[in-house]
């Protein structure tokens, strides 16, 4: 029967290491975007390269962990599909420059198809939040793939479809990565009802977003409402006292100063939630928010944020690399920045964003000893 033993899983890992490495490359090409004069490029590049790419790269390893030494007689297709994945996605983004919005919507849309069966075979093989976890990252799958279809058929502008994809793919595949994260860290039980809620609220943004005439208003408020749901759904709100506590009985300095990062992390996220409800009720009452506010609000501040949360721990293992374990709040606090700075002026966006990322950049390389280890005995 086949297995996924270590050779499979090495072949997931490179398929996921190409597909992380190219998405930061996007970033750099997202960036240099506007000032060519091509908007629609920095929407490829970013929203399904930066993220896209990202999340489904990222997600691959995630799945084929859950599956690590497991036997099943589709096991040969979960591997096909959780290598493909990866693969398709980080063309997606030259392929939009090139040939325009349907053909970047399809690559992704079959990308994000062919997840969506490792992850329901690895939800089947395993057991309580992790099973939970990996369904909510299937059906995650086949929402973005449903919600791409339709933007490849419709093809509505670029910077509209690359805010639907933020609802359809990173924010319900950031409610289920965290369904299990959060809860199994701290030991305690998520709320079902705020999950449900969170997963219904953000496929109902999903399907608005194709809708020309909520596109700007209704979508993102069903968006920003579904963050709220999830904060509740996970009891975000208890991370301040449950990391404390972890601090408080940490082994070591390192763990703590972790325990920490995560707490930072979540508060800044409850902040940046609050952020884009009030934002979008005031869109949706009185008009006139302006919709790169919107978009970088959900793509910097919300779906940013879990990246940071997540990164220092996950990319290392992924990516083979030692980290260094410097965990401090900078990186949280100036991508929030970043995120509320086009409100502003986006000559405030671009230092914070950049300074956000050489910050969090700077919490794994270069890795010599790692801070919390200095001045141990």
């Amino acid at each position: 029967m086949p297995r996924m033993g270590s050779r499979e899983i090495g072949l997931v890992h490179a398929s996921s290491k190409a597909g992380i490495l190219a998405s930061l490359a996007y970033i750099a090409l997202g960036l240099a975007a506007p000032p060519l004069g091509r908007p629609e490029w920095h929407i490829y590049m970013m929203a399904g390269g930066a993220l896209g790419a990202f999340v489904i790269a990222v997600e691959s390893s995630y799945i084929v962990s859950a599956l690590r030494g497991r036997e099943h007689p589709l096991m040969t297709a979960a591997l096909a599909g959780l290598v493909a994945s990866p693969l398709l996605a980080l063309l997606a983004p030259p392929l939009g420059a090139a040939l325009g919005l349907r053909a970047w919507a399809i690559t992704l849309a079959v990308a994000s198809l062919a997840e969506a069966f490792p992850a329901a075979l690895a939800s089947r093989l395993s057991r309580r939040l992790v099973k939970a976890s990996l369904a909510g990252a299937a059906y995650t799958n086949l929402l973005a793939a449903a919600y791409l279809a339709g933007a490849a058929s419709i093809r509505p502008p670029p910077v509209i479809a690359g805010l639907g994809l933020l609802y359809a793919l990173p924010l319900p595949m950031i409610y289920s990565v965290t369904l299990n994260a959060l809860p199994s860290t701290y030991k305690f039980e998520p709320s079902p009802a705020g999950i449900l809620l969170a997963y219904i609220l953000a496929s109902m943004a999903a399907a608005l977003g194709l809708e020309p005439a909520h596109a700007p208003t209704w979508a993102p408020l069903a968006a920003a409402l579904s963050t709220l749901a999830y904060i509740v759904g996970v009891r975000a709100y208890r991370a301040y006292s449950l990391a404390l506590k972890a601090v408080s009985e940490a082994p070591s300095r390192v763990a703590a100063e972790t325990h920490k990062y995560f707490l930072w992390g979540h508060i800044y996220v409850i902040l940046i939630s609050a952020y884009l409800v009030a934002l979008t009720l005031l869109n949706t009452a009185l008009g006139g928010v302006k919709l790169g506010c919107i978009i970088h609000g959900f793509a910097i501040g919300f779906s940013g944020l879990h990246i940071f949360i997540h990164a220092p721990m996950m990319l290392p293992v992924i990516l083979g690399i030692p980290t260094a374990r410097r965990y401090n709040p900078a990186p949280y606090a100036l991508l929030a920045t970043a995120a509320v700075a086009p409100c502003i002026g986006h000559w405030l966006m671009w230092p914070t964003l950049l300074a956000g990322l050489a910050a969090a950049t700077l919490v794994v390389w270069p890795a010599g000893r790692p801070s919390g280890r200095r001045g141990r005995k």
